[in-house]
């Protein structure tokens, strides 16, 4: 026989299992799967508003940071930074550099200008900036930018583009996450 005490201890226990794994370990924000279970579980005729996020550059922040954890870091403290309600979403999107931003009252500018600041006043080594931008002229511009890369500005901090929805009914948000993905993707290319 299972004691009281001992079944919501394994409650607990699954509850904690259950959070560990739907929070990204590296930045502490839901992922993926997480996120478009959430946001099926909205009541489908709430007025959301959504904001999805792409990082810019990513791969080449990963790289100048050669993979090391205060690439990690900052972007976690930039998401901390963030006071979101329980019924409110923030989320990697696909698992890569896609964000998704979904809250139930508000307005969800304020809160992506939020993360983009905080983002900007990061400190980086000086040693890591200077190996991102030499990546990122090289990809953007090719050599030419070398010979004069203040006519090419680049941010020597990471920043997210986001991309506002006006405020919409909830039912089958992730379906139109996944259509402003595609119509940022085209953006960029």
């Amino acid at each position: 026989m299972i004691s009281q005490t001992s079944y919501q201890k394994r409650i607990q226990d699954l509850e904690a299992t259950i959070e560990r794994r739907s929070l990204d370990p590296a930045w502490k924000i839901q992922n993926a799967a997480a996120g478009h279970d959430q946001m099926s579980l909205l009541d489908p005729f709430a007025i959301v508003q959504v904001a999805f996020g792409d990082i810019r550059n990513l791969k080449l922040w990963n790289t100048a940071f050669a993979a090391q954890p205060p690439l990690d870091t900052i972007f976690a403290s930039a998401f901390a930074s963030i006071q979101l309600r329980a019924s409110d979403i923030f989320c990697r999107f696909d698992g890569g550099d896609q964000l998704a931003l979904v809250i139930t009252s508000g307005d969800v500018q304020p809160l992506a200008e939020r993360i983009n600041t905080e983002l900007e006043s990061a400190e980086i080594p000086h040693n890591v900036q200077k190996r991102y931008l030499a990546l990122a002229y090289r990809k953007h511009y090719g050599l030419r930018a070398w010979v004069a890369p203040w006519l090419w500005p680049i941010s020597p901090t990471p920043h997210i583009d986001w991309v506002f929805l006006p405020p919409c009914a909830a039912a089958g948000l992730v379906t139109r996450i996944k259509d402003m993905n595609g119509a940022l993707f085209t953006l960029k290319s």
